[in-house]
């Protein structure tokens, strides 16, 4: 009897360990799933998101046309949704189709709370895309400062230089985007 109620505790630990470390069995969502949770990114319903992560849904889920939900939650701005993902254990660092990571996506939505999110969740603030733009090229090119900012207080290279040789300092410069040079220039 001992033995067996051992053998059972350990099987339970080995379980919840395998759960814990993502080992969970992989939801396959239906097209109905696919619609719902293009509604909650639309509308912001982290709970959706979050029910569908409880079931097992991968937090790096990708809709139809192969898009992860965590871009197009980026794209609609929704905070809420995002972080859910990321509590979920998406990849702070998935890329798009197209290259760019999700703090390019982030940073070119002029989403300064996602970006800082994405950066919590340990997302490269150096990672490069295609056109070989860190996030701060990006920034710096928008002149959002609160961004440029928190991308270099995560150690985002200034002086990185993109496929035409700038850095983030000329972009911002180039643009007349001051308050973003300001910081560039400490």
């Amino acid at each position: 009897m001992k033995q067996a109620q051992r053998t059972y505790g350990v099987l339970a630990l080995m379980a919840l360990w395998v759960w814990g470390c993502g080992g969970s069995p992989a939801y396959e969502l239906t097209p109905e799933d696919h619609q719902k949770l293009q509604t909650a990114l639309k509308e912001g319903e982290p709970n959706t998101v979050q029910q569908y992560l409880e079931r097992g849904m991968d937090p790096n889920a990708t809709d139809a046309q192969g898009t992860p939900y965590i871009v197009l939650g980026i794209r609609q701005g929704q905070t809420d949704v995002v972080r859910a993902l990321l509590n979920g254990r998406a990849d702070p660092n998935l890329r798009d189709a197209s290259g760019n990571a999700l703090l390019h996506i982030a940073v070119a939505e002029q989403r300064a709370d996602i970006v800082n999110a994405l950066l919590r969740w340990g997302a490269d603030a150096n990672v490069r895309n295609r056109a070989g733009e860190t996030p701060l090229h990006l920034a710096a090119r928008g002149g959002n400062p609160d961004i440029v900012r928190a991308l270099l207080e995560k150690k985002a290279d200034p002086a990185a230089k993109n496929a035409e040789g700038k850095t983030a300092r000329q972009l911002a410069a180039e643009g007349q985007k001051w308050e973003a040079l300001k910081w560039l220039q400490r």
